[in-house]
């Protein structure tokens, strides 16, 4: 299997009711290892998580705040129980809008795909023609390091994720960094 990560930052064209559209999009593809093997891990394949990470990071290097997700089951090419609708805002105005999820079964065979397992995202960032990317500033390491814990939490399976991460950055307080 081979492994891929690629990008495109391109127009899209669209009707929008009886008018058409045209936008900046950026689309991103997954398909094999994320992480490679080493003595102490299997090979990692790409997953929803890692296309959203990506697009969060965007959102971070653009000056936009996290972007928020929904379930999506009415996208005919997504698989239904992996795929969300994403969408940041800054302003009060919306900014990047946009879909993320594993390709449906069905639409990896008819494209012959041979079981790969494939993640994309496309989505609309409003100024990203002709936007610039904050400057990166570097900040001294603290000299205490905060502490990192692994969470395991039971809940129902139809519990979105977007609910849990709501409860515990709600329950953190000021000192919960992510």
């Amino acid at each position: 299997q081979v492994d891929v990560a690629l990008f495109e930052i391109g127009k899209g064209y669209g009707r929008d009711g009886e008018t058409t559209r045209e936008w900046w999009r950026l689309a991103i593809a997954l398909t094999g290892a994320f992480d490679p093997p080493a003595w102490n891990r299997p090979r990692r394949a790409a997953d929803l998580d890692d296309a959203k990470g990506l697009i969060e990071l965007v959102c971070r290097r653009l000056g936009i705040g996290r972007p928020e997700y929904a379930p999506l089951a009415d996208e005919p090419i997504l698989h239904p129980g992996r795929s969300a609708r994403v969408l940041a805002t800054a302003g009060g105005a919306t900014v990047v809008a946009g879909l993320v999820g594993e390709v449906h079964p069905a639409v990896a065979e008819a494209s012959e795909l041979r079981g790969a397992r494939v993640i994309v995202a496309e989505i609309d960032v409003i100024g990203l023609g002709g936007g610039r990317a904050r400057d990166v500033h570097a900040h001294a390491p603290a000299r205490h390091p905060g502490a990192e814990r692994d969470l395991a939490i039971v809940v129902p399976e139809a519990t979105p994720a977007a609910e849990i991460a709501a409860a515990i950055g709600a329950a953190g307080g000021p000192d919960l960094a992510s």
